[in-house]
């Protein structure tokens, strides 16, 4: 477990009451089938034993840490987003968006193709996720606001924004409520509120109750091909200058 990997824990283990015992618990098994593996195997008198135990203690260890160690890295299944930490690629949602873009006005499968990089198309139209660490935002601390990379609209500001430790641009809250839409999203086995834009249709990520406390308590958790930052100082020129006063104490 690299640092990153221990801070990410600890964040998770002190952040989300609700999971803590589920997340020891987890680490416990681990631990405990390593040690077995370990103390049983000198034990096993034929060769025919050995292989027995050595196999299935092996397979229960993979199974095991394929599913526990995300959970205790992440905070989430093994999928989808160990797929896209390991591989760099997006991971379907349960309903992609680019099939809701139909007789509504917006713009087109092909239109949205020519105007998004390929990442950003499989993000915000297809509901992909992109690998944590490795994103445009997830560091990214200059002021300003960032907004829809397909419709343009003000969805959040980096006054709100915070480190999660995640790996991704997390937020306490939009600045309007309104362009935010949320859905229930029970795909891979987990119970999530996945985030969309209302004018866009965009996904952009999801959002939980572990993030600060003095803040409401949510992080929108967004993936930064979903987003368009607009620096403070470029706001007016942008077309953004009523949210300039954001920034007056800047």
């Amino acid at each position: 477990m690299d640092p990153t990997e221990f801070q990410l824990l600890i964040l998770k283990l002190s952040n989300d009451p609700n999971r803590r015992w589920l997340y020891l618990t987890e680490a416990f098994l681990l631990v405990g089938m390593f040690a077995l593996r370990m103390w049983g195997l000198p034990r096993q008198k034929t060769i025919g034993r050995k292989i027995w135990f050595r196999s299935w203690t092996l397979l229960a260890y993979v199974i095991l840490a394929g599913y526990a160690a995300p959970r205790l890295w992440l905070g989430t299944d093994v999928n989808p987003l160990v797929k896209a930490w390991i591989f760099g690629s997006s991971v379907p949602q349960s309903q992609p968006i680019s099939q809701q873009r139909t007789g509504d006005g917006r713009m087109s499968n092909e239109e949205l193709k020519r105007k998004l990089t390929p990442t950003q198309y499989r993000v915000a139209c297809e509901g992909g996720t992109e690998p944590p660490f490795q994103n445009a935002y997830w560091n990214h601390k200059e002021p300003g606001i960032y907004v829809d990379v397909i419709s343009g609209k003000p969805l959040f500001s980096s006054l709100d924004k915070f480190d999660s430790g995640t790996g991704w641009p997390s937020f306490t809250r939009p600045i309007e409520d309104t362009e935010i839409v949320k859905i229930d999203d029970r795909s891979h086995g987990m119970v999530r509120t996945e985030v969309r834009s209302k004018t866009g249709d965009a996904h952009l990520g999801h959002v939980f109750d572990d993030g600060p406390r003095d803040a409401g308590g949510l992080r929108y958790c967004i993936n930064s091909a979903s987003l368009k930052f607009i620096p403070k100082d470029e706001l007016e020129k942008a077309g953004y200058g009523e949210f300039r006063k954001l920034f007056k104490k800047l």
